[in-house]
């Protein structure tokens, strides 16, 4: 499934359908519905290469993305461990905000800091090109706004099942980094979703704590110029 999703990113985007996801969950049902030690192994790599690997489905439908989302919010809802063991919660941290923030590849100076960083060039492309036609778009405004939600949700759940501070530090981290306010407010309802949780709020405050600045960046987030980032800093 590594070769196949290395193929996979050549593909024209019309071929990264909705008819091609559905073929991947079938795929998954049978490898997982089977006894064979090996076919277990192999269900694993297709979680870990198609499934999980957001960069496959950036410029696919809307509908597509959102049951892409969808069928992974269910999967970690029921097998969290063993999505634990294939995705750590860093990794979909760094996917969510690769692939899908609101800024990372509309924003010139976070594209350039991107590509400063060692950031493939391609993981930065807003535009699917083909014969020097634009073929395709990533999603942009209210599309891109539906679908990060439901990232969100895959994330607090992710958290939800293994939460350790080191995660909230490194959330803390994009909160800062990302120059999108809408980027802010998401993982700040994160964050204090999982703050006013009694099982998690004492790893969450230690998390803020072990972050670089500690409590001092979230009092910078506090008279920000956006009234959302504004009024979940305050609350956290």
């Amino acid at each position: 499934f590594n070769s196949l999703a290395f193929h996979m990113e050549g593909l024209h985007p019309r071929h990264i359908n909705l008819s091609a996801l559905r073929i991947f969950v079938d795929m998954y049902k049978i490898l997982d519905g089977a006894e064979h030690l090996g076919a277990h192994r192999i269900c694993d790599k297709l979680l870990e290469n198609i499934f999980f690997n957001f960069q496959l489905w950036i410029y696919a439908p809307m509908d597509v993305q959102i049951y892409l989302y969808d069928w992974c919010i269910v999967y970690m809802k029921l097998d969290a461990a063993k999505a634990h063991s294939i995705m750590s919660n860093t990794r979909l941290m760094d996917k969510i905000f690769l692939h899908s923030d609101y800024a990372i590849c509309h924003d010139d100076h976070l594209s350039e800091m991107m590509l400063g960083l060692g950031c493939p060039p391609h993981y930065l492309e807003k535009i699917y090109v083909k014969n020097g036609e634009v073929e395709a778009h990533r999603l942009a405004g209210t599309d891109l706004y539906t679908c990060r939600q439901k990232l969100m949700v895959l994330l607090q759940c992710s958290l939800e099942n293994d939460l350790a501070p080191q995660y909230v530090t490194h959330l803390m981290h994009y909160i800062v980094f990302t120059p999108s306010a809408r980027a802010k407010v998401d993982y700040l309802k994160v964050v204090l979703n999982l703050l006013l949780d009694f099982n998690f709020y004492e790893t969450v405050l230690q998390g803020i704590a072990d972050s670089p600045g500690g409590i001092y960046p979230l009092f910078d987030l506090s008279m920000s110029g956006n009234m959302g980032v504004r009024l979940y800093s305050t609350f956290i």
